[in-house]
């Protein structure tokens, strides 16, 4: 935060990674504002480190399990879907 103002490091490589897609980006962005109302309410600089540690994997696992896109599907999902009985529908 800059003279009362939020930044956004737009060339930090989490954001980069996710700058094209809307709804990662969105979600990124709404992460890091989370982290800093967590900072600011409790003033404690200890949080930081596992604040940013947080987004970090979040940003990571929404990059990399992602089932939205085609042909990709984690190994979670696809286990999930393999073992699942069938229904029928009538």
């Amino acid at each position: 935060m800059l003279e009362r103002r939020w930044q956004v490091n737009t060339a930090h490589p989490e954001y980069r990674a996710i700058a094209d897609r809307p709804v990662l980006k969105l979600r990124y962005l709404a992460m890091l504002f989370a982290k800093e109302v967590v900072l600011r309410s409790h003033q404690d600089p200890r949080l930081e480190e596992p604040l940013e540690q947080l987004v970090e994997v979040a940003a990571y696992a929404d990059r990399n399990l992602a089932t939205g896109r085609p042909g990709r599907q984690s190994r979670g999902a696809r286990a999930a879907v393999s073992k699942a009985p069938e229904v029928a529908t009538d």
